[in-house]
């Protein structure tokens, strides 16, 4: 059956997040592991006599889960008027661009893409290849034409925007509306690159999880891609489902005490199934640390709280799936964002910053 889909209905500003390619792979929790603390603690709920029953008074579970309830619902209503804002000023410079030369937005869109979008029979197989995990054991005959037709709507989507964006320069389209930022406290926490780096990129993540050591090698690309625009951040999310990440969260943050954060981090993702105590003290001793202080440090718990601290704040903005990163305080989608993904959003922090 031929798509009968207007091209205008593919523009980035009207996609919704529905589709099955547009999906990100990452590990979840069956349950979170933290305990935000409430803002709330005095608001009162019942009265029971004199007695006042307030906020602080609810089951560690309840508060914990309106907590994140209340981050998700921010985060959303921000989110949506943000893209609302931009869906109505790129509506209004479609048409505007359209009239100038007497054209429908539908015969503007195929003007800027006629001839511009080129999928090959091996850009389909190469995508159904690398995604065929995900894709439910269905096969390349069946899901062949619905691939090819994403990626053309991608490509499509991807020359809209900058035609749009340009336009939204041409105009002096200026945003009043900021995207939802979450305020991270990120001191202590093991980082490279340059302070005052005008890009900061937060991952939260899980040593046992598959997902994250893939993302691992994307943020060492997109690292030495953009050099001294960009700090990378590295807080821990050891998932539950995960037996010894909790354990490797806190053998890391070892390392780190010693200065050695990094060389430990890339071992044990490289290593991900010998995570054991024995197993991480090995490596510890592998890299060349003070073994009486890391297992002092490991052995004691030295670094438990701090780990539990990095969960908990993940908690509070709704996170409990790895990995989950944040670009300025801006959440990405969740789960293992490809080199493009993460590229895109550095890419356009440095345009809203000014920097060449």
């Amino acid at each position: 059956m031929p798509d009968t889909t207007s091209a205008s209905l593919r523009l980035p500003i009207l996609l919704l997040a529905t589709t099955l390619m547009a999906t990100t792979l990452s590990c979840q929790a069956d349950r979170p592991r933290t305990t935000p603390v409430s803002t709330d603690g005095g608001q009162a709920l019942a009265l029971i006599g004199a007695d006042t029953v307030t906020h602080a008074d609810l089951p560690e579970g309840v508060r914990n889960q309106l907590a994140r309830m209340d981050a998700e619902y921010r985060r959303q209503r921000q989110d949506m008027l943000r893209s609302a804002a931009e869906q109505a000023v790129r509506l209004e410079l479609l048409d505007r661009e359209a009239g100038e030369d007497s054209l429908t937005r539908e015969e503007l869109i195929a003007r800027e893409t006629d001839g511009k979008i080129q999928v090959t029979d091996a850009d389909v197989r190469q995508w159904y290849g690398e995604n065929r995990m995900r894709l439910g054991g269905r096969s390349f005959e069946e899901l062949g034409p619905q691939i090819e037709q994403f990626l053309r709507d991608t490509e499509q989507n991807r020359i809209m925007t900058e035609f749009l964006r340009a336009a939204e320069e041409r105009n002096d389209v200026r945003y009043l509306v900021e995207p939802f930022r979450a305020e991270l406290d990120n001191a202590g926490a093991p980082a490279i690159g340059p302070r005052r780096a005008p890009v900061e990129i937060v991952e939260f993540s899980d040593f046992e999880c598959p997902y994250c050591r893939q993302f691992r090698d994307v943020v060492k690309e997109v690292s030495e891609r953009y050099g001294d625009d960009v700090r990378i951040v590295y807080r821990q999310l050891p998932l539950n489902t995960h037996p010894n990440a909790f354990k490797a969260a806190e053998a890391s943050l070892c390392a780190h005490e010693q200065g050695e954060f990094w060389e430990y981090h890339d071992l044990l993702f490289d290593e991900q199934d010998r995570l054991t105590v024995d197993d991480l003290k090995e490596k510890a001793e592998r890299i060349g640390l003070k073994m009486d202080v890391f297992a002092s440090c490991l052995d004691r718990g030295q670094f438990a709280d701090r780990v539990r601290a990095d969960a908990a704040e993940a908690a509070r903005y709704g996170i409990q799936g790895t990995p989950q990163v944040f670009v300025n305080g801006l959440p990405g989608q969740s789960g293992a964002l490809t080199v493009e993904m993460l590229s895109e959003m550095v890419d356009s922090e440095l345009r809203r910053l000014g920097v060449d």
